[in-house]
């Protein structure tokens, strides 16, 4: 049951503008910050509110939205009435079209219904794919895929072959036999949350490099005799943080890391101010809401940031 609203209520009118002054301030600081700036509307009600302020305020932010190939004519006359209404050219995005029609004409425009194989295959061309072509956009050709699904080890394989622009690698590795699976699904590098005699008899000799993980003094030290110099710092934010890698740095000032494990936009840099922090791994460029939107512009600005991320 929809309720009716009383517009004349006392101090609605003023919470309003109030509540859209607020809004108003947050989309204006993310055009100055974070140019060039980019908005998914999905074409839902909060969607429609933050591109009428847009539009109002003339703000720099470029607005799009994602056509699947799928939606219904509604959602097509709503996208018209929008553009329309504003005066807006509202950027459309699509898969790619060649491996989709591929899909669509080798299995049928539902097949993704028929089994859970095509279910896996549709989503790689409509995301995984996507998303990796919209990282390395962003200045992050490294990518990471952690073997923590039973699809992990296809994700690579088919983004090793497909993106060339990428540099996949494969995470989450706990094993010599995940390690060899992982290489020959096309990995360029392997990451592991620790180090076992195992793993490092898989890399030796080998020509897929290794990032083993190590979190306190004793296992550096063992991972520092074994001839590594090189670590994975996981997870980071749980086991010191930063503090812990700047009280470390001045005993062991020979191993550097790679902190994964907590790490945002918000504390990146006071990690990658360290001596002996060489880079940062994170998530947060690709929130999991984003990939399920299909919002790949957003996730190539978010990883531009990054990308441009000083101590």
């Amino acid at each position: 049951m929809t309720l009716p609203i009383n517009l004349d209520a006392p101090g609605l009118r003023e919470d309003v503008a109030a509540k859209t002054a607020a809004a108003v301030a947050v989309l204006q600081r993310i055009a100055a910050e974070f140019s060039p700036a980019v908005f998914a509307n999905s074409l839902g009600a909060e969607d429609m509110v933050i591109t009428d302020l847009i539009v109002k305020h003339k703000l720099p932010i470029t607005v799009f939205s994602l056509d699947t190939g799928r939606l219904p004519i509604e959602t097509y006359d709503l996208m018209a009435k929008v553009q329309q209404h504003y005066g807006l050219k509202l950027k459309v995005y699509y898969p790619q079209h060649e491996p989709l029609e591929n899909f669509v004409r080798g299995e049928g425009i539902n097949a993704f219904y028929n089994s859970v194989e095509l279910r896996k295959a549709c989503c790689h061309i409509r995301k995984v794919e996507p998303l990796a072509r919209a990282l390395a956009a962003g200045g992050l050709p490294l990518i990471e895929i952690t073997l923590r699904t039973p699809d992990a080890l296809e994700a690579i394989r088919r983004v090793a072959g497909e993106v060339e622009e990428a540099v996949v690698g494969a995470g989450t590795i706990l094993s010599a036999r995940q390690f060899e699976q992982a290489a020959a699904a096309g990995s360029k590098f392997i990451v592991s949350p620790g180090v076992t005699r195992e793993l490092l008899a898989a890399a030796d000799g080998g020509d897929v490099p290794l990032l083993p993980g190590a979190i306190t003094p004793g296992e550096i030290m063992a991972a520092r005799e074994a001839g590594l110099r090189f670590l994975k710092f996981f997870p980071a934010e749980q086991s010191g943080g930063a503090a812990f890698l700047k009280a470390i740095a001045s005993p062991i000032p020979d191993v550097k890391f790679c902190p994964t494990g907590g790490i945002s936009g918000r504390n990146a840099a006071d990690y990658l101010g360290l001596p002996n922090v060489v880079c940062v791994g994170g998530s947060w460029v690709a929130p999991d809401e984003m990939v399920k939107a299909g919002r790949w512009d957003a996730i190539t600005a978010l990883a531009r940031e990054a990308r441009g991320l000083r101590a």
